[in-house]
């Protein structure tokens, strides 16, 4: 199974965080971040919501988001 790393906001940026707690990585820009877990075989944290499209909830249905932002294909 393949790695799951946290990416957490700072001031400065963002920081790739591994399994094991220990900071692997700053970058300036979550995609940045995104793109260093990916290089190293892993995968992003994320949590899931419901989906929600025109203001109404869709049953049975999440997306995944990251601090906030929907995060996957667009």
């Amino acid at each position: 199974m393949k790695e799951r790393f946290e990416v957490e906001a700072t001031e400065g940026g963002y920081r790739v965080i591994d399994p094991a707690g220990m900071i692997v990585a700053t970058v300036q820009r979550r995609h940045q971040a995104f793109e260093f877990v990916r290089d190293w075989d892993g995968r992003v944290h994320l949590q899931w919501a419901r989906t929600v499209i025109a203001n109404q909830t869709v049953p049975c249905d999440f997306s995944p988001e990251h601090s906030g932002f929907g995060a996957g294909a667009s």
